[in-house]
């Protein structure tokens, strides 16, 4: 099954391509797809 994209994906791969990233916290609500958005980061 296709993954839906997420506004929230550019950002994360923006994040990761920095050379001078702060760590990364992620906060929101319930049953939005933080984890699911961080797993298909990796």
């Amino acid at each position: 099954m296709e993954r839906l994209k997420r506004k929230v994906d550019q950002y994360l791969i923006d994040w990761k391509n920095d050379k001078n990233r702060m760590p990364l916290i992620i906060k929101g609500a319930r049953q939005i797809g933080k984890t699911d958005a961080i797993e298909n980061l990796m």
